[in-house]
């Protein structure tokens, strides 16, 4: 089970590090995160997801159902980037930048997304997989 996990993620390497860096370099500020969530809602779209953007604000949700009992767990990953003028990579027009590391969990929840969608990853789990980009 361990190896097809630890394969899933490997094959997805690239898309998780490049969702880093594109995230890195188009910092938003919280609810104004639109570039962010449409580039996250394209890719969650693109691996087969059926998404429920939240009503009003950026983010979204998704669910994956093993079809077995068992319980539910939240996997999100925030959009969001801070305002840290001083940051020597912050954005030169707003001051933002994703020195807080949000860049970083929204590509591990794209990898996490993208690793359970490939076969035989969901064998042995049981209950549902919320995963979930807030602003």
């Amino acid at each position: 089970m361990t190896e097809k996990i630890v394969a899933a993620v490997e094959k997805y390497r690239d898309l998780i590090l490049n969702t880093e860096r594109h995230i890195w370099t188009t910092p938003e500020t919280g609810y104004k995160e639109y570039k962010t969530d449409a580039y996250m809602k394209q890719v969650f779209t693109d691996l087969g997801y059926e998404i429920t953007p939240a009503e009003g604000i950026t983010g979204f949700v998704t669910v994956l159902d093993t079809g077995r009992e068992g319980p539910e767990v939240l996997i999100l990953g925030e959009l969001d980037s801070i305002i840290c003028p001083a940051h020597p990579e912050s954005d030169k027009e707003t001051g933002a930048v994703h020195s807080c590391g949000h860049n970083a969990q929204c590509a591990a929840l794209l990898g996490v997304a993208a690793a359970l969608k490939e076969p035989g990853v969901l064998d042995g789990m049981s209950g549902r997989i919320r995963l979930c980009a807030v602003p």
